[in-house]
């Protein structure tokens, strides 16, 4: 593969990043939320690290999905992988966004109770001597 053709599928792929439909979305929450860099990514899905771009490209399973273990296991055999690791990480993943989600719509609720603690607590009794 020529170097302009592998940079467009880099920029691609990190476009794709920000696209639920794409792997992208997956692998580079996963890699966030792991501390992982391309290496340790692709030593985890016993892929090489060349594939990782190809992968990112690649429409995501559905987990909730009659069709997830096929596609998963598609992809398995396509790059090579871990299908029970690539599997545990959309998982993993769409848990995590479950989550962050539901902190996201809590945040306001979160803040009111944050105001109502502004005030310092006292240091100690003297500030409210006993009658």
């Amino acid at each position: 593969m020529s170097s302009s053709n592998s940079d467009a599928l880099t920029r691609a792929a990190q476009r794709a990043e920000q696209q639920p439909f794409f792997l992208a979305s997956v692998l580079a929450a996963y890699r966030a939320a792991h501390q992982l860099d391309d290496t340790g990514l692709a030593d985890m899905l016993g892929c090489a690290t060349s594939d990782l771009i190809r992968l990112a490209l690649c429409r995501r399973p559905a987990a909730d999905s009659a069709q997830f273990s096929a596609d998963v296991d598609h992809l398995a055999r396509r790059f090579g992988l871990h299908s029970d690791r690539l599997a545990a990480m959309i998982r993993q993943v769409d848990a995590l966004t479950a989550i962050k989600q539901q902190l996201e719509a809590a945040e306001p609720a979160t803040g009111l109770l944050r105001a109502a603690r502004d005030r310092a607590e006292p240091a100690s009794s003297e500030e409210f001597p006993n009658d």
